[in-house]
């Protein structure tokens, strides 16, 4: 990734990205116009440290002999704030750098500026975003992987590797990395375009599938804002929506979903294939119990 995203930032003139071949890494864009390895200079808004953190795979490419680079350490306090300035501005206006090389959100604002007064210079920027034509950028979705990770983790409860919990916990993480927000993207446009009854019948089916990925206090807090709003560009009374939805999270397949099915079933006394039958019976009839029961009862009180 890191060789694609400097072959980016080295590419053609003006507001050409394109990519160039990895044989010829400086074909279009070297302000040296030597064809051996790029010359990168590696601007550090603080110090080295942190993990390699600030050299962003640079000592790699190095070793690979794809590039050579000088690190410019320049502090992290707010009294080293202007030598950031002064030294990115110097670096871009010497031109004796193929690629220069920052990062953090820091710079953002400060490499905005230089990439416009030096439009023939090349620059690289991790962990932010600069949206010019002669700069590479590369952010890191560190949460959401992390979140994914972890679900992953927790579904691999089964095998034996060493400290992995017996039980298939699912946490509430979700909710603190924004994952029910991206739930709600995703489900709220299915309940859209339906009829009452079907928007009703929807609902559940989200409530149920939601279920799988956030506790039902997270689902609920995610998810009753946006069905209110669905309910009004509806026109209709949202309140048959948020019950069937509730319906849905209060059913269960797995274990991990509900604390105390997760209890019985860390026992070892009952089995999946005890539980998930039981609980997707019981799914199927609150859904047959809600379209022959609960939807002609709420007609009939007159909030549908």
């Amino acid at each position: 990734m890191m060789v694609l995203a400097i072959m980016a930032g080295c590419g053609g003139n003006g507001g050409d990205t394109t990519t160039p071949p990895a044989n010829s890494p400086a074909s279009d864009g070297g302000n040296t116009g030597s064809s051996g390895p790029l010359k990168v200079a590696n601007v550090v808004n603080g110090n080295l440290g942190d993990k390699s953190f600030c050299e962003a795979g640079l000592k790699k490419l190095q070793d690979d002999g794809i590039i050579t680079y000088k690190t410019f350490e320049l502090g992290a306090t707010d009294a080293d704030q202007p030598k950031w300035v002064s030294t990115l501005d110097e670096l871009s206006a010497d031109a004796s750098y193929d690629l220069i090389v920052c990062g953090t959100y820091q710079m953002d604002a400060i490499l905005n500026d230089c990439a416009q007064k030096y439009p023939d210079q090349k620059y690289f920027i991790y962990d932010a975003e600069v949206a010019q034509p002669n700069v590479a950028s590369i952010t890191f979705k560190q949460n959401d992987l992390g979140y994914l990770v972890g679900t992953a983790a927790a579904l691999m409860t089964s095998s034996d590797m060493e400290k992995i919990n017996p039980e298939k916990v699912i946490g509430f993480v979700g909710g603190e990395v924004g994952f029910n927000a991206w739930a709600v993207k995703q489900v709220v446009p299915l309940l859209q375009g339906w009829g009452e009854n079907m928007s009703i019948i929807m609902a559940y089916l989200a409530g149920v599938s939601v279920n799988f990925m956030l506790t039902p206090l997270a689902a609920t807090a995610a998810f009753t804002p946006a069905i209110g709003e669905l309910g009004q560009a509806m026109n209709m009374n949202p309140l048959p929506v948020f019950y069937a939805f509730g319906y849905g999270i209060d059913q269960y397949i797995l274990p991990y979903e509900a604390v105390y099915f997760l209890y019985i079933f860390i026992t070892g006394k009952v089995t999946l294939r005890h539980v998930i039958p039981a609980l997707a019976v019981r799914a199927l009839l609150c859904g047959v119990i809600l379209v022959c029961v609960a939807i002609p009862w709420w007609k009939f009180v007159g909030i549908m």
